[in-house]
């Protein structure tokens, strides 16, 4: 290793320069070692990013032209065929050349090549100051013995702002003949013919404004941000074969759909690889949900709400009203429609051959797969193992076992998100340690992932996430959908935000709409300061995707339940379907079966439910109403593993920061009608839930009191609010007497209202 004030990055060895292999014989003997390298890459682009600075990896070899005493390789920006270059030719280092490239020799470093790009001279002064990163690459390179094949280099170019990277442009290198010299140019070509024509060396390819350089043989989606090759406007538009969206855990661990998986992954890498302009680019598409707020596809008249205003973009939100369900659908087929077209572009790359048809085939069924996070499976084990795994092996026709990062565990943001000034250096995951702010949306900045739970380092933490999950799943998410699936009214169904609705006289259920159990869902995935937790920032973690194609789910069920409470599209018109509906099943045969799957307590006649309103605006962040019974000391603190927590109702409203019009042009409007089911809470106290006559025709005595249930608001960084702060307006609960023999049809049950707790009353 080197001292930290580094004085040698700057010596040049020609003899070692001229000793250096041809690119052809470079790149062979580097793919026989592809494992190797694709790990080291790996770490060099996790590194990186942790340090935030603007290094990586290349191939070292030597070039055809040919260099005298004092000369080296010197890159300058040009033209070349009248378009942007990067053209590298011999010439003598000077004042403004700067190393952009290091040989490994011994326990030296030699310069490969120079540049005089402005970028390059940022970094490397901040080399010159401290070494330790370089140092790092350097170590990793020789642990993985690819130090005669590969160098750390500097990835930062200013010329890269002067790129017109159009629609399936990458960046190559070709060696020709200017001005009777040999160079090397750097231009923009498309992407398509890189893997099938005479091209030597992929030097890189444009990451926003930085380039990262990889040998050519990687495959486009491992490492390269590229830009799709489809142009025009992007329509969903439905599949022509109807096939089976899969659990994820049975399409990643069933050996039936390995191609089916491996093209999945890759797709979905290649469009979580797409440069943030690409309007077919993850990033693009998760910014319909929210944040960045702009229009998407360069759509601008889109926006249905506060047409009176033209200075800012509102978005397309349609939470808390009848839209919810129906608007993501399409969002759910977009994201899919575009990792079948990147799996179909990767395809093509294939060499002919009869597993390529396989391939082939297999792309015909390839729709995006669900998680189900409230079935037996998710109780037990919380969240499946392959959402949280960084890498993933995946095989091509030419190769097999090949590493890749897992597309699912977490999206690395290509620009900033948010606003560092809104949220403060406490809520910036560059400091440590790292606090979110109570009611502000969180900060992402550039190459930063997005992350679940995280823990004072900004890190992702597996254990709280899936411990949350299954608290969730036990408490609220098995609990809810059974309710759900009894409202038979779309209105109640489809959203949580009708005021118009009598706490004391609406249909057993509706409290639960779909909604709900979706706000929950996020809540308990994302946890403070993780990116599920936020409306606004949602979308950019991929598991957002899985969680509403199970939303999507759970409506065309419902749907199929009640084929006459609203209109009914059926999801087999759109090219997919589900395994509970593949055999089209009669519709209070699958009513029966699927509350038979999600109820919570099977063997019960009597549950016991708290019903509450809320205004979903009043603190204008996301937070929480929790319940405790026989606890009146509970509190913000009170853990929720307590054996007093009953569950909760999660608000999923956005920040005070945020620029979404149906949000702030409902502030006061939108309410959030929720229910906790106290059924299970009550037996693991020993409360009796069978009704206790009291001897008075048609009259109970309480098994419970009001007194005895604590409410208890709790905002995103675990503070308290008061009730009323936090917007609570009614609070009931009830008994349902569900009948000895199950009776699905909730119209055939007696309800009862056993008492108020909010606003508190006093008894007589």
């Amino acid at each position: 290793m080197f001292s930290k004030k580094v004085t040698k990055l700057n010596v040049f060895d020609l003899k070692k320069y001229k000793s250096l292999p041809s690119p052809e014989e470079a790149n062979e003997e580097l793919k026989k070692k592809e494992p190797e390298f694709n790990e080291l890459l790996e770490k060099v682009m996790d590194l990186t990013k942790k340090r935030n600075i603007e290094l990586g990896l290349r191939l070292i070899h030597g070039h055809d032209t040919p260099l005298e005493d004092g000369q080296a390789m010197v890159e300058n920006f040009g033209t070349f065929q009248d378009k942007p270059a990067l053209i590298t030719s011999a010439a003598i280092p000077n004042g403004k050349t700067y190393p952009a490239s290091w040989i490994l020799s011994d326990k030296k470093y030699l310069v490969f090549e120079y540049s005089t790009d402005t970028r390059v001279k940022q970094v490397y002064e901040r080399l010159l100051e401290d070494s330790s990163a370089l140092d790092e690459i350097s170590a990793y390179i020789r642990q993985y013995n690819l130090d005669s094949l590969v160098g750390p280099c500097i990835t930062a170019r200013e010329a890269m702002t002067k790129f017109n990277m159009g629609q399936g442009q990458i960046l190559s290198e070709h060696t020709t003949m200017l001005n009777e010299k040999h160079v090397n140019i750097v231009q923009s070509r498309q992407n398509k013919n890189f893997l099938s024509d005479s091209i030597k060396t992929l030097w890189g390819a444009q990451i926003n404004d930085f380039v990262m350089t990889v040998p050519c043989y990687c495959t486009p989606s491992q490492h390269i941000a590229t830009i799709s090759e489809q142009s025009g406007p992007v329509i969903v538009k439905p599949f022509d074969n109807i096939e089976l969206r899969l659990p994820v855990e049975v399409l990643m661990s069933n050996s039936t759909y390995k191609k089916r998986r491996d093209l999945f992954l890759q797709g979905f890498a290649m469009v979580q690889s797409r440069d943030a302009s690409d309007p077919r680019s993850f990033y693009a598409v998760a910014g319909i949900h929210g944040q960045p707020y702009q229009p998407y596809d360069d759509d601008k008249k889109s926006s249905d709400w506060n047409k009176s205003e033209t200075n800012r973009w509102g978005g397309y939100c349609h939470h808390s009203d009848i839209l919810f369900p129906t608007w993501h659908r399409p969002y759910v087929l977009l994201i899919e429609m575009l990792i079948y077209e990147a799996a179909s572009e990767l395809i093509k790359t294939y060499p002919a051959s009869s597993e390529t048809e396989e391939y082939k085939k297999e792309l015909e069924k390839l729709r995006f797969p669900y998680w189900d996070w409230a079935s037996p499976s998710t109780l037990a084990n919380g969240v499946p193992s392959i959402l949280f795994d960084e890498y993933v092996y995946i095989d091509y026709p030419a190769q097999k076992n090949v590493k890749i990062r897992n597309p699912l565990r977490a999206f690395t943001l290509p620009v900033d998100l948010g606003s560092l000034i809104l949220v403060g250096d406490v809520s910036n995951p560059t400091q440590r340690p790292y606090n979110p702010e109570a009611t502000t949306t969180p900060y992402t900045p550039k190459g930063y992932s997005t992350v679940r739970h995280p823990d004072s380092n900004y890190i992702s933490n597996q254990d709280a996430t899936s411990l949350s999950v299954i608290t969730f799943c036990s408490t609220i998410f098995r609990p809810t959908i059974y309710q759900v699936l009894l409202v038979d009214k779309w209105r109640q169904f489809s959203n949580h935000g009708d005021g118009l609705l009598e706490p004391k006289n609406e249909n057993y259920g509706h409290y639960a709409s779909i909604e709900v159990i979706h706000d929950a869902f996020h809540d308990s995935l994302g946890g403070a300061g993780g990116h599920m937790s936020y409306p606004d920032i949602a979308a950019f973690d991929p598991i957002f995707f899985l969680h509403h194609c199970n939303i999507d789910r759970l409506i065309a069920i419902w749907q199929a339940c009640h084929p006459d409470a609203w209109f009914i599209k059926n999801i087999k018109d759109l090219g997919y379907t589900y395994p509970e509906l593949e055999d089209n099943p009669n519709p209070p045969e699958l009513l029966r079966s699927m509350l038979r799957y999600y109820r919570p307590n099977l063997y019960l006649q009597y549950h016991w439910k708290l019903t509450l309103t809320v205004k979903k605006n009043k603190v204008r962040a996301p937070f929480q109403i929790r319940v405790f019974l026989d606890l009146p000391t509970a509190n913000a603190s009170t853990p929720t593993s307590s054996p007093n927590f009953a569950g909760l109702v999660s608000i999923f409203a956005r920040g005070k920061e945020t620029l979404c019009a149906n949000c702030l042009h409902n502030l006061d409007s939108k309410v959030v009608n929720g229910s906790v089911d106290l059924t299970s809470c009550m037996e693991r106290l020993f409360i009796n839930t069978s009704p206790i006559p009291s001897g008075v025709s048609d009259w109970v005595i309480q098994n419970i009191e009001p007194s005895q249930i604590t409410l208890v608001a709790v905002l995103k960084d675990g503070s308290g609010i008061s009730l009323e702060d936090a917007g609570l307006m009614t609070a009931y609960y009830w008994m349902f007497d569900e009948g000895p023999d199950f009776d699905p049809d909730y119209k055939n049950r007696s309800k009862r209202i056993m008492g108020q707790v909010y606003p508190s009353v006093n008894k007589s």
